[in-house]
């Protein structure tokens, strides 16, 4: 009995690790590149920042009615956002939808954003919230960049192949259903 505990304990641990490790990931973004489809099906992508991550994991953006993204969300909400820096790197799959929220507004106003924006009162602002159905992550940032280093020498000297995805580490890769 204890041993099918602990194999249930193992079975269940790296999902919810795996989740929250995709959420440590992306909460270090501060821009991502947002691809959405066109009429014709082809894709456009382009870098929006960051406005907010909530905890399961939806983006926010802020963005003007009259972008070609509205148009393109309006059409076809499925989405894809990427994200990087030198040591982590993310793909986040989902729905985005147009969304005109005066208090999340609020809550993830920046002053910055004015560059953009005539403030939170601009009547051409709104909100993209993008709701995530999976995503993936590799982060070789720190010390799990250091231990997969140490692996890839590893697998050189001894003249294996090392897995690009580190799929048995879920510090470093993982994949995640939300």
């Amino acid at each position: 009995m204890l041993i099918a505990t602990k194999q249930l304990m193992a079975w269940t641990a790296p999902e919810e690790t795996t989740k929250e490790r995709f959420l440590d990931v992306i909460n270090g973004f501060d821009t991502g590149i947002l691809l959405t489809h066109k009429r014709d099906g082809s894709l456009h992508g382009r870098p929006m920042a960051l406005a907010d991550v909530d905890s399961n994991g939806v983006l926010w953006f802020l963005t003007r009615v009259d972008s070609p993204k509205v148009e393109e969300i309006q059409s076809d909400p499925r989405a894809l956002v990427t994200c990087e820096n030198s040591h982590q790197f993310a793909t986040i799959e989902g729905k985005c939808e147009i969304a005109r929220d005066a208090q999340k507004l609020n809550d993830i106003w920046k002053e910055s954003y004015k560059v953009w924006f005539d403030g939170k009162g601009d009547p051409k602002l709104v909100l993209l919230r993008f709701q995530p159905d999976q995503g993936e992550y590799w982060d070789n940032s720190g010390a799990h960049g250091i231990r997969y280093a140490f692996r890839a020498a590893a697998a050189y000297v001894q003249g294996k192949k090392l897995s690009p995805d580190a799929n048995d580490d879920p510090e470093i890769h993982g994949k995640v259903a939300l």
